[in-house]
Parts: C-alpha cells; sequence; structure tokens
C-alpha cells in the first residue's frame, strides 16, 4: 500500500487529476499491468471502476499523499466480478488476495536475478512462499538465494549486465573516477540508460535490449578508452521527448580522450603471486562469471605481452574486460 500512495507514483501516473467528475485512469491501469497482474489478467472495466476508487487520491503542497474525500466517488462498483463501495486500499487488497499478483511479481524477479528464461516450476515454488509470506519479500529473496536452483550452471552468467552496473563495476574494481565528470552521463546515454530517466512507466527492457550494433561495440571498446585513453567519436542521441530535433547530428559527432583515475594497486597486489603461465587463468576466473573455457588463453597472454609484470597484468585484465563474456553477470 504504500508505494501506492507514494507522492512520485501519484503525479507520475496522473492520479493526482484522477476526480469523481473526471476519472483518470492511467494510475489504476498501471498499478493492475505493471505492479500486480500484469497485461490479460484484467479487463478494461476493471481498470475504469478501479480508477473510481482511486480518485481523491492526491499529494499536498507539503508533497505528502493525502485523502480529498470531495474529489472520491463513493458509488458503489463492480471490480473483478465483485459489487461493493470499494476505495483505493479496498482493490488493492483485492488485488494481493488473487495469487495472480504473487506469481506476476515472482516471474519478474526471477528473470532479474535468475535467468531471462521463465522456469514456471521454479517461479511458482517461489509465488507459494511469498503469497503463503503475506508478500514479505525478506523471506522470497532469502528463499531463491539459497535455492539449489539458484546456482545451476545453466543461471550462472547468464544476464547480459545494464549499463549503470557496467560503470559501477569499473568504479568499485579500481576506486575509479572521471576527471571529465559528464562522462558518467554522456556513457549512460551512449549505452541506453541514464538512471532516473526510464523511456516509460515499465521502465528499461534490460536483457537483449540493452545490446545493438552501437551499444555492444562501446562496451568492448570502453576498457581501452578508459585505461589507455584510446580516443573515441561518438554524438549523443536526443531522447524519445526531445523537444530539439537537431540535437542529433552526425557532423557534430566528437572526438575525446578519457582522462580516468584508476587505483592498480589492489590489482597488482591480487594477482602478482601468480605464476605467468598461470596469470591468465588466474584473471579470466576473476573477472569472467560466464563459462569460458573456449576463450583463447594463448591469445590473451600475446595480447598481454609486456616487460614488466604490473604491465602484463594491467594489459590482460584491459583486455579480458573487453571480452564478450565480461558483459555477462
Amino acid at each position: 500500500h504504500a508505494i501506492a500512495k507514494d507522492p512520485a507514483m501519484i503525479l507520475y501516473l496522473n492520479d493526482q487529476e484522477n476526480k469523481k467528475r473526471s476519472p483518470n485512469e492511467n494510475f489504476a491501469r498501471e498499478v493492475m499491468e505493471l505492479f500486480t497482474l500484469g497485461i490479460g489478467n484484467y479487463s478494461e472495466n476493471d481498470i475504469k471502476e478501479a480508477a473510481r476508487a482511486f480518485t481523491g487520491w492526491q499529494v499536498n503542497l507539503k508533497a505528502q499523499f493525502y485523502f480529498n474525500k470531495r474529489q472520491h466517488d463513493g458509488g458503489t462498483k463492480m471490480f473483478r466480478k465483485e459489487l461493493g463501495n470499494f476505495g483505493g486500499e479496498d482493490i488493492l487488497n483485492m488485488l494481493l488476495k488473487d495469487k495472480q499478483t504473487s506469481n506476476y511479481i515472482c516471474t519478474k524477479l526471477y528473470k532479474e536475478f535468475v535467468n531471462e528464461k521463465v522456469n514456471k516450476k521454479y517461479v511458482a515454488e517461489l509465488s507459494d512462499v511469498f503469497y503463503n509470506s503475506n508478500y514479505e519479500i525478506s523471506k522470497l529473496m532469502k528463499h531463491m538465494l539459497t535455492a539449489n536452483w539458484f546456482y545451476q550452471e545453466k543461471n550462472i552468467g547468464s544476464k547480459i549486465i545494464s549499463p549503470v552496473e557496467l560503470l559501477t563495476r569499473y568504479q568499485r574494481m579500481f576506486n575509479a573516477s572521471f576527471n571529465n565528470k559528464k562522462f558518467m552521463l554522456t556513457s549512460q546515454k551512449l549505452m541506453g540508460q541514464v538512471l532516473f530517466i526510464p523511456p516509460n512507466v515499465a521502465g528499461w527492457k534490460g536483457g537483449r535490449d540493452w545490446i545493438d550494433s552501437s551499444t555492444l561495440m562501446l562496451r568492448l571498446k570502453l576498457p581501452l578508452m578508459m585505461f589507455k585513453e584510446y580516443p573515441f567519436k561518438y554524438a549523443v542521441k536526443p531522447g524519445l521527448e526531445s523537444r530539439d530535433s537537431k540535437a542529433f547530428d552526425e557532423k557534430k559527432s566528437r572526438y575525446e580522450k578519457l582522462k580516468l583515475n584508476a587505483d592498480w594497486q589492489s590489482m597488482y597486489n591480487i594477482f602478482s603471486n601468480f605464476k605467468e603461465e598461470d596469470l591468465t587463468q588466474k584473471v579470466l576466473d576473476a573477472l569472467i562469471v560466464a563459462p569460458h573455457e573456449t576463450i583463447d588463453k594463448k591469445l590473451l597472454s600475446d595480447f598481454a605481452s609486456a616487460s614488466n609484470n604490473k604491465d602484463r597484468i594491467k594489459n590482460l585484465m584491459i583486455h579480458v574486460m573487453s571480452l564478450p563474456e565480461f558483459q555477462l553477470i
């Protein structure tokens, strides 16, 4: 119930304009489509009647939820074949009572944390735990993360890392920071995920939608650009809602070198103890989550060739981070 009454939720989904004389269906539709039942598990009449029940849910000048009784439709409503004088809380309770809500949420969580290819048996197992615990998210996550099937080989390295997760991974590995602070925003735009600016109410699709011919090449070149200061050419396309139709112009593409402050010493400390002939395998084991038996280790070793051990470790890590397999988590 709390998130449904969050001021940001109410304003973003137009429930501020949902009044008894002119119901706005957006909030009711998205509550069912995105947060509870999922598409195909409700009717248009359910949307209309739920919208009536949510009338009067507004945000005051202090950015707090409040119930505007004068704008609430207190009439009888027919929602999911039940008749009653329902309010917003009643609608939410009825949605939570339907196990389809648990199934839908668990399916989304399975795709996010386990595998995009859904195993209906395991989702049903999760849904039982979630529903029977009265939607206790901690119990659900504990069950998921400790299940034997969570660690099956097919679920390891099966997910394409998101742009923000990828950038965060680099920053945390090397305690890194960019001299050009704008690059964090630019890189997010180039890879298709700007924090707090989703493409629509549903958010980013994720998975294979992160990858196309341009974003994949940028991802693979990013380690060389960051750690070897290789120049790159780019032009940021405008967002879908951009008012500036001339915002994207290929002729205005620009070259830039990244200057990154990175702490390599911790990596040297970890890998300097290994023999040269074992180094490639150790770096692969540390950085690549997905199966990597088919990666050409000799070729990587040749790329990493250097006159001293520190440069060898650095070169090897940069080339391993440039592999497509590094994009899988």
